[in-house]
């Protein structure tokens, strides 16, 4: 009988070892690229538009979903030199997209932290850089142009909870380009 549970261990340790060979071995953790933008925003505070430029990455995890790190930089010059407005924020989050041969087009919805900083019209009282939570909302598409070089054009609308009385609601246009980062060599095993 110890004959027989020893073969049949060694049996269904043979047999699990060989149907681990099965999966595939050329496979990678994800798809990694990252890059800087230009962007315009429309800042909802007061009339004047904010231009600038950021870096973002993405790695794409799952068939369609993704993950998301943001950084913009916008500024607006008021005559002084120390009369700078400027919006800078940190975002990250989640993106689901799509593959249709060169274009990848997605959606993607980010949770961040922005500063938000204005002169104020007293000379004599330092300017006021405040921080706000934000939650952030965008469409766009990539585009490969060569076999590590992507382009980006986005449309991404900001809510920054807590601003003043209501909130602000700044809307970015950003164009950018990317390193696409090559999948790497398969694994042996």
């Amino acid at each position: 009988m110890k004959n027989l549970i020893l073969a049949l261990s060694f049996t269904f340790a043979c047999s699990s070892m060989a149907l681990a060979q099965s999966t595939p071995a050329a496979s990678r953790l994800g798809d990694l690229q990252v890059g800087g933008t230009l962007t315009h925003a429309y800042p909802d505070f007061g009339t004047t538009n904010l231009n600038g430029f950021g870096f973002y990455s993405d790695f794409d995890f799952r068939r369609h979903i993704g993950a998301e790190v943001d950084f913009h930089e916008l500024n607006q010059y008021q005559g002084a030199a120390n009369a700078r407005i400027y919006e800078r924020s940190y975002e990250a989050g989640g993106r689901y997209f799509w593959n249709f041969g060169r274009f990848k087009p997605y959606a993607k919805g980010l949770y961040g932290r922005g500063v938000f900083n204005f002169p104020l019209t007293d000379a004599s009282l330092p300017r006021a850089n405040l921080a706000y939570n934000t939650l952030n909302l965008g469409a766009g598409v990539d585009i490969a142009v060569l076999k590590h070089l992507n382009v980006r054009a986005e449309y991404e609308y900001q809510h920054w909870f807590g601003f003043r009385q209501n909130s602000l609601t700044p809307q970015l246009i950003t164009v950018g380009v990317a390193y696409h980062f090559p999948p790497g060599k398969p694994r042996r095993r």
